[in-house]
């Protein structure tokens, strides 16, 4: 018999040799998917929403609101009470959140640059003469015709599975012979851009922006510094590129900044390489006539406002691509009431038309303005654009399949276009983003400086006067002591502009996102570093988790839990 403790299936549970105090080898669990379902089980019941920085999926919130509404006693709710109280969760979390975040920075000085009324000025003023340099060399390519065969739609796979092929006898009947169908359409693609710039690998964000300038001025050459907002997952450093003028010499440049030391830091530089541009695919819901309608349509208006803020004159920018479209484009249909009396044909000509006017325009907001039309994203620069940004690539029609959450994800896209197009009515964005309004907020500092002596006698603090009501006193604050309330308005405006920014920091971005249970919207599954049992090579079992860094970790921000109220 064996000197060794058997387990279940009769085998020896052994020991390793030469080391009594080493713990015996744990039994592995036969039944992985079970177990990997208690640990999401756990997880979940665990899991609180009012203190969690990440903002709960109407999954894990429903499950958790029904265990807990189970434990208490109470009877189980319905779907429509859990959606209710999942959309007080979501505003209420939204608020909290922008509160915290704009408390923790608020003093800093890139945040000042970014969203103060007053101070961001001069920030912004850079970028718009950035988008006008650019935009003289994007003119010149439409002009040349660079961009004429510009589409986005997806190409279709051969039973090769690559690209459709043609011969040049093809390619010239389908420039004579319009519109192309789709499985004929070649990929767009752009030349990469060599920029004269060098990028700085990584700085803190405690360095000012002109500690840095006062050694970039000494460049020859120099013309712009480009810093990125701080990057909570490497520590709130930031990036940044030195711009300089074309034909400018890189390398003595690079010998000329590279290693030197501004405050406790040493700058770390290299010259920028190429600037590619990347692809990402979007869902076949936005290929559909009328979803191409209406993005054609709202684009145009984006692009609009963004010359409007940037100053582009209106002979330029937006014009000269309406003149290109006019002399290129596909002949249209006139819209009808009823679209069953166009044919086949006429119904091709239109939507070819359609697309051709929305692709020209989102590789106008790409190249000029450094916004992604479809991913919401808007950079300051064009280098850090190509890192951020990709150009669209939309699936057939064919690929199509009714899935809610795709519909949902085009009417975030408008919520996200009408927010940055200024498009929305305050009360309800004070509910959805977290807005404050200027009134009420000045309406709270007025309540301090008014002091109830009788029912009928209210005393302004500021000069000490009576008045027979607080109506009254209210008035004689607002218009005789307005320095009071001037701040109030600014402080509104600077928080508001910040709620504003849908690539504004959340706190989302200060956890580790890369755990299955967010990568995979609550689908949680252990991975390896999560399993408790040994691995071989290493000194014993893995019992401990990977802590998770909380934004406390970080910054430390003003602490506060979320009270939420469902009546």
């Amino acid at each position: 018999m064996s000197d060794y403790r058997q387990d279940s299936y009769g085998r020896d549970e052994r020991r390793r040799r030469d080391d009594d105090d080493y713990p015996p080898r744990r039994q592995r669990s036969y039944s992985p998917r079970r177990r990997s379902d208690d640990m999401y089980r756990r997880d979940r019941e665990s899991r609180d929403p009012l203190k969690d920085d990440i903002m709960m999926d109407l999954r894990d919130f429903a499950h958790y609101t029904r265990e807990k509404n189970q434990r208490q006693g109470k009877p189980p709710l319905e779907q429509d009470e859990v959606e209710r109280r999942y959309d007080v969760y979501r505003i209420t979390f939204t608020k909290t959140q922008n509160d915290k975040l704009f408390k923790s920075h608020f003093q800093d000085e890139w945040f000042k640059e970014k969203y103060h009324p007053e101070l961001s000025g001069p920030f912004h003023n850079q970028i718009y003469q950035r988008k006008k340099e650019v935009l003289e060399q994007f003119e010149i390519d439409l002009n040349d015709g660079k961009f004429d065969a510009v589409s986005f739609d997806e190409v279709e796979k051969d039973v090769n599975g690559g690209p459709p092929q043609h011969s040049n006898e093809e390619e010239n009947q389908n420039q004579n012979d319009q519109p192309m169908e789709e499985s004929q359409v070649v990929p767009f693609l752009l030349d990469p851009i060599k920029p004269y710039s060098l990028f700085i690998k990584g700085i803190s964000s405690s360095i000012k922006r002109e500690d840095i300038l006062e050694l970039c001025k000494t460049i020859p050459g120099f013309k712009y510094l480009e810093l990125t907002d701080p990057r909570p997952d490497k520590r709130m450093s930031r990036l940044g590129w030195i711009v300089l003028e074309n034909g400018s010499d890189l390398d003595a440049a690079l010998a000329k900044v590279d290693g030197q030391q501004i405050g406790e830091s040493y700058l770390g530089v290299a010259i920028q390489r190429e600037m590619t541009f990347s692809a990402r695919s979007f869902s076949a819901h936005s290929e559909k006539p009328s979803r191409l309608q209406y993005d054609a349509t709202q684009i145009k208006e984006l692009a609009k406002l963004l010359d409007k803020e940037a100053g582009i004159d209106e002979d330029h920018g937006c014009f000269l691509i309406e003149k290109r479209l006019q002399e290129i484009i596909l002949p249209t249909i006139p819209p009808t009431e009823d679209t069953n009396e166009m044919d086949e044909e006429d119904k091709g000509i239109q939507t070819a038309s359609i697309k051709k006017q929305l692709d020209y325009y989102i590789l106008y907001l790409y190249l000029v303005h450094f916004y992604d039309y479809y991913s919401g994203v808007e950079s300051t620069c064009p280098e850090d654009h190509s890192r951020r940004g990709a150009l669209p690539s939309r699936k057939p029609l064919s690929t199509l399949r009714e899935m809610s959450s795709k519909v949902f994800w085009l009417s975030k896209l408008d919520s996200r276009v009408k927010l940055r197009m200024g498009q929305y009515n305050l009360p309800d964005s004070m509910v959805t983003f977290g807005f404050k309004d200027v009134e009420l907020e000045q309406d709270k500092v007025v309540s301090l400086y008014i002091r109830k002596e009788s029912e009928s006698k209210y005393r302004c603090t500021e000069c000490q006067k009576l008045f027979r009501g607080d109506d009254f006193v209210r008035k004689h604050i607002k218009s005789k002591h307005e320095q009071v309330i001037s701040q109030v308005a600014i402080e509104t405006e600077y928080f508001n502009n910040f709620c504003k920014d849908f690539n504004k920091l959340e706190m989302k971005s200060f956890q580790n996102t890369s755990t299955n249970r967010e990568r995979n919207n609550g689908n949680y599954r252990p991975d390896y570093r999560e399993r408790n049992y040994e691995r071989r090579g290493r000194e014993g079992p893995r019992n401990e988790r990977r802590s998770i860094k909380s934004y406390h970790d970080l910054d430390a921000p003003v602490g506060g839990e979320i009270q939420l109220s469902y009546d």
